[in-house]
């Protein structure tokens, strides 16, 4: 699925991951991970590095994590660095995607959105 038939009609927003995740961080400086998304095509915005999971946790993580369609199947903590959620224009998380989910489903869901 490529988001860039929905740039203008969406906000993608992308977190670097530092601590906090039980598998998996970005490796590197902030500077070379933003290269190597930049290298890929990533045109959306990148944010610093920060926690996601535990008590030093971003508030917008726990935020996320603590609506009732933000929680996660087997437990809330973010397990992969590649978890979606889907925030409709009143600022309310509506889906939580897996690393796992098919990308064809997400694009349903942000469809029901526009």
């Amino acid at each position: 699925m490529s988001l860039r038939r929905f740039a203008s009609r969406t906000l993608l927003c992308g977190f670097l991951v530092g601590r906090g995740l039980t598998r998996v961080m970005e490796p590197g400086t902030e500077e070379e991970i933003k290269a190597f998304a930049k290298s890929y095509g990533v045109k959306f915005d990148m944010f610093s590095k920060i926690e996601v999971n535990g008590d030093n946790a971003h508030p917008f993580w726990k935020w996320l994590k603590s609506q009732p369609k933000g929680r996660g199947t087997l437990g809330n903590a973010i397990k992969w660095n590649f978890s979606k959620f889907l925030i409709n224009r009143e600022g309310q998380v509506v889906k939580r995607f897996s690393p796992m989910d098919d990308p064809l489903t997400m694009e349903k869901e942000l469809l029901r959105f526009l």
